[in-house]
């Protein structure tokens, strides 16, 4: 809780302590800057360049 204290504090958008957990739980499964997101959160994450251009090639085994 102490940690999370000290992002509320650290953060120069309003948050709630309750809102604060409550999003910061969604945003664990996204990779994005936390600074960033504490600050902007409603700022959409930045697309990973090429994670999805390239595809896998399908060999099946003889």
């Amino acid at each position: 809780m102490l940690l999370i204290k000290h992002l509320q504090m650290k953060s120069t958008f309003n948050w709630s302590l309750s809102n604060l957990v409550a999003l910061l739980r969604q945003q664990l499964f996204v990779y994005r800057d936390l600074v960033a997101w504490l600050n902007d959160p409603y700022k959409a994450p930045p697309a990973l360049e090429e994670l999805h251009d390239a595809q896998m090639a399908l060999a099946f085994a003889d």
